[in-house]
């Protein structure tokens, strides 16, 4: 799994403290803490939603939306405006 998303639009797939569908771009990725004896250190996320709100959440609780969906989403907008 490629975390190779800064700059891209990511959508919350699972997790509880982000609504899941919650949509945003990625402006950092990094190593997140390893809490305890675990030796397994998160990959995280901190991403800027379209309302404008910072969450820092797990890469894993994420994946990266398809360019032909957001390609749609702007065309779609785009229609609505004229």
């Amino acid at each position: 799994m490629a975390y190779d998303w800064v700059g891209k639009r990511v959508r919350v797939v699972r997790g509880r403290k982000v609504p899941i569908g919650t949509e945003g771009t990625v402006f950092w990725k990094g190593m997140g803490r390893a809490y305890g004896y675990s030796r397994i250190i998160p990959m995280r996320v901190r991403m800027k939603t379209d309302a404008g709100e910072t969450i820092w959440i797990n890469a894993g609780n994420v994946e990266q939306v398809e360019q032909n969906q957001v390609d749609g989403l702007v065309r779609n907008w785009e229609l609505e405006a004229v």
